[in-house]
C-alpha cells in the first residue's frame, strides 16, 4: 500500500508543478488582457489624433478659401464685364453696325476662365463646409448656418466667428 501512495517529496513536486502551470496560464491571460486593453487605448488615441489633424486641415483650408473674398469679387466683376461687352456688341449689331465696328479687341476666354476659377473656389469651400459640419460640433454648425447660403456676402465678423468656432472645437467629442 505504500507503493500506491506518493511520497511527500513527490507530492510537493506535483503541487509545485501544478502551481507553476497555473501561474503560467494566469500570467499569459493577464498579459493578453492588458495587451488587448493597451491596443484599444492606442487605437482610440490614434483615432483622436487623426480627427484632430483633419480638423486642423479643415480650419486651414476654410480660412484660406474664405480669405479669397476679394478674388471672388474680382472674378464676379470680370464675368459681369464680359457679359456687358457682349450686350453692347449685340446691341451695336442689332442697330445695323458692322461686325468690325461693333466688336473690339477682347479676351474671349476671360469670362470662361473667371467662371471656372470661381466654380473651383466655390466647390472647394462647399466641400470644406460639408466636412466641417461632420467633423466639428454644434458651435461650428451654428456658425456655418449663418454663412452657408452665400459666404461671399457674409461679414468678416461672421467668417471669423466660423473659424473661431472651429478652433474652439478642435478637441470636441460628441459625448461633451
Amino acid at each position: 500500500m505504500n507503493k500506491l501512495r506518493p511520497s511527500p517529496e513527490t507530492l510537493i513536486a506535483l503541487i509545485t508543478a501544478f502551481m507553476a502551470f497555473l501561474g503560467a496560464i494566469l500570467g499569459a491571460y493577464l498579459v493578453s488582457k492588458l495587451d488587448q486593453e493597451n491596443w484599444k487605448e492606442r487605437f482610440q488615441i490614434e483615432q483622436q489624433k487623426r480627427i484632430f489633424e483633419k480638423r486642423m486641415e479643415l480650419i486651414e483650408k476654410t480660412s484660406y478659401l474664405l480669405s479669397k473674398s476679394s478674388l471672388m469679387e474680382a472674378l464676379e466683376a470680370s464675368i459681369n464685364g464680359a457679359i456687358k461687352i457682349i450686350e453692347i456688341e449685340r446691341n451695336c449689331l442689332a442697330s445695323g453696325g458692322s461686325a468690325e465696328t461693333c466688336t473690339g479687341k477682347k479676351d474671349d476666354n476671360l469670362a470662361e476662365r473667371s467662371g471656372k476659377e470661381r466654380f473651383s473656389i466655390n466647390s472647394d469651400l462647399s466641400a470644406a463646409f460639408t466636412l466641417s459640419s461632420i467633423y466639428f460640433g454644434p458651435k461650428t454648425n451654428e456658425a456655418l448656418r449663418v454663412i452657408i447660403n452665400d459666404p461671399w456676402k457674409s461679414s468678416d465678423q461672421e467668417r471669423q466667428s466660423l473659424i473661431s468656432a472651429m478652433g474652439s472645437e478642435l478637441n470636441y467629442s460628441p459625448s461633451e
